[in-house]
């Protein structure tokens, strides 16, 4: 009997090292992107119960919004947990995710997804909105609705998609794991740097209304419903965009079911007296710049302690990574 137990336990303990040496390789092989997998990966360093304000969406939340001039401005205790290209059914899970380990005082959510179109996003960004969560329910629920029922098991594996990486690891490859030191002063947002040449639109007098493409729709919806559930409060917000006019129908649509729920909906597309926000505020990506991510920020600060009376931790210990978080963006600008 002994023999047996013994035959048993050796056989758990090889299984167990298989398993955790296969983890760790596919920790160290993960694309280390911050438009997405470190998003995830680095919100669950965050120190329990310190991230008042939680950001999420596309792109349009995590370039275009800074969280060090919010801390800096205002003292606002904000993390962007954004993926690039991200829909709102990754939004949605992105937010069951965060619930899990974070009490936040308010959601905002970044809605340029509203306006997309497409039934699944492409490949890459199903990686990159899907592959920082850790493996659960939530996560295989999210892969399941991300992509097409072919992709779905090498997106949930995550190795067989980036197991040729071997050759171009980096020390950074090995220093995102829990027991890493550092991971908790990354807020997730990414500034751009350099200004691009746009034509200025504008959606004044824009009034017309369109519909929200149905899956996006269901996931706003699921959204709305899930903050409601949990009783933490949520802001809906466009930040600053190049594309105005045409998508301004569809936030009007927008702005009608924010109303219908009663949620606060901010349009910065309709604000650029209020932001200060001008055509030099841009990068050479489409995006807002260091500069008009600092406007953002500096606007939406104030807002949020005046509408939703978020704290200033300026000056408290418990909030020191986001001191050392604002020094490093502001040094590194």
């Amino acid at each position: 009997m002994k023999k047996y137990l013994s035959r048993i336990v050796c056989v758990l303990l090889v299984i167990a090292l298989a398993l955790g040496g296969l983890w760790y390789v596919n920790g160290v092989l993960i694309m280390k992107r911050s438009d997405g997998i470190l998003t995830m990966q680095d919100f669950y360093a965050q120190p329990d119960g310190t991230v008042d304000v939680l950001l999420v969406g596309n792109s349009h939340a995590g370039i275009n919004i800074d969280t060090a001039t919010l801390w800096d401005s205002c003292g606002v205790a904000a993390y962007n947990l954004w993926g690039g290209v991200q829909p709102l059914w990754n939004s949605y899970h992105y937010i069951v995710e965060a619930l899990k380990h974070q009490t936040p005082r308010l959601i905002v959510l970044e809605v340029m997804a509203s306006t997309s179109d497409y039934e699944y996003s492409e490949e890459q960004n199903q990686i990159k909105n899907t592959a920082g969560m850790r493996l659960s329910r939530n996560k295989i629920e999210a892969v399941r609705v991300s992509a097409p029922e072919d992709r779905q098991l090498e997106l949930l594996l995550g190795f067989p998609l980036y197991h040729g990486r071997f050759d171009e690891l980096t020390m950074e490859d090995f220093q995102h794991f829990p027991w890493s030191k550092g991971l908790e002063n990354f807020k997730g947002s990414v500034l751009r740097y350099g200004t691009g040449s746009y034509e200025f639109e504008s959606a004044e007098g824009v009034s017309d209304t369109a519909p929200v493409m149905d899956k996006e729709l269901e996931y706003l919806n699921r959204i709305i419903a899930l903050c409601r559930e949990e009783g933490v409060p949520l802001m809906l917000l466009k930040t600053p965009s190049l594309e105005r006019e045409q998508t301004q129908p569809i936030l009007n649509t927008v702005a009608e079911i924010a109303a219908d729920n009663d949620l606060a909906f901010v349009n910065m597309n309709l604000m650029d007296d209020e932001t200060g926000i001008t055509e030099a505020d841009w990068s050479l990506d489409r995006h807002m710049n260091g500069s008009g991510a600092r406007k953002v920020a500096h606007w939406l600060g104030a807002f949020l302690q005046s509408e939703y009376g978020i704290a200033d931790h300026r000056g408290d210990a418990r909030y020191a990574s986001w001191d050392i978080n604002a020094h490093t963006v502001n040094d590194d600008y």
